[in-house]
């Protein structure tokens, strides 16, 4: 707040002396950022003016109750729609690494949505969902890496629950945080993880899963079961549950691999850039001789990948050493020499 502004007359010092007062001595309350608590100051301010001369023939008796109902708006202006940030001290339960298009969310108590920021923390109860063009890689607090597709919407219970309201939600768990672990439930069934990399699909009342890497439980009902890497289990309407199966190196997981969050490679061997394509892309490595596999260990690389999907991050920085790779039959990528020795 401008004090001064040439519109503020005398009285306006006394007016916010006297609104403050109001505010103290109507209690404490949730300390919301400066950012709201300003905005929500000046608008309440504005209506303070327009009846200072009322108010000030009213004396003390009706300063408290006037105070009251100004913090009490104040807090409701905080609270609601966008205006709502979330309270300093609560723990984020995750945060937003990269989101592409529309990504939103809906902080528990509010009623609107709000655009989603990168790294923006999400407290437990909050909902997020992405627009037809939005993706958003979300790190849970656990370290667990969390992916929606378009059309996605995601409640973020008490750890380690996700809710899935619609849309597709793909979980990494690389096993680097001991207990670390995820369960996703929908309106038809629940599935946990075991160190793994998966997919749940819930479009309308189509349920799927696809596990990429590793093994799940799924409940459905009174059944539990067990799928394994390449399963695809599809819950039909009658109920019943059918397994194909699918290959991690398959075209529909080409959306995750493009909301990836890429490691910072700058300084660092190529071999770490390799085990991070393997890992998003399903894709194992392997060296065309020995020299080749020390080449990659030596070889330090300089630059940025991010934003690069797995594939054009690898072809980018491979282009600036001696090294090349080519994606054989089965979907291994094999590192050779640019040139020869």
């Amino acid at each position: 707040m401008n004090f001064d502004d040439p519109s503020m007359t005398d009285e306006t010092p006394r007016e916010i002396e006297a609104l403050a007062g109001l505010i103290r001595s109507a209690g404490r309350r949730l300390e919301p950022p400066d950012s709201a608590r300003q905005q929500a100051l000046a608008i309440a301010l504005d209506a303070w003016r327009g009846k200072s001369a009322r108010v000030r023939r009213r004396r003390s008796a009706g300063w408290l109750a006037a105070g009251s109902a100004i913090a009490a708006g104040v807090t409701a202006l905080v609270m609601h729609g966008s205006l709502w940030r979330t309270p300093v001290d609560v723990p984020p339960v995750a945060r937003l690494e990269r989101g592409i298009g529309t990504v939103e969310t809906r902080p528990p108590g509010a009623v609107d949505w709000q655009l989603l920021d990168d790294q923006a923390p999400l407290v437990g109860g909050a909902r997020v969902r992405t627009a037809p063009a939005g993706r958003a890689a979300v790190r849970l607090s656990s370290g667990v890496s969390l992916r929606l597709a378009e059309n996605s919407e995601i409640v973020f219970a008490k750890p380690p629950l996700l809710e899935l309201a619609a849309g597709r939600a793909y979980v990494d768990n690389d096993g680097r945080q001991a207990g670390a672990r995820v369960e996703i439930i929908t309106s038809i069934a629940k599935v946990t993880d075991v160190g793994t990399q998966f997919e749940v699909s819930l479009i309308g009342d189509q349920y799927r899963l696809r596990v990429r890497q590793g093994r799940v439980q799924l409940r459905h009902g009174t059944a539990q079961i067990d799928g394994m890497a390449g399963d695809e289990l599809t819950i039909r309407a009658d109920g019943a549950v059918e397994r194909s199966s699918i290959s991690p190196t398959d075209d529909e997981w080409r959306w995750v691999e493009s909301v990836a969050t890429a490691p910072d490679v700058n300084d660092l061997p190529v071999t770490e850039l390799l085990n991070w394509v393997a890992r998003e892309t399903g894709r194992p490595i392997r060296f065309q001789d020995a020299y080749v596999e020390r080449r990659a260990a030596s070889i330090t690389l300089h630059g940025s990948i991010r934003h690069l999907a797995p594939l054009d991050a690898l072809t980018v920085m491979l282009a600036t050493t001696d090294l090349d790779y080519v994606e054989l039959a089965d979907g291994t990528l094999l590192i050779q020499a640019r040139t020869a020795r």
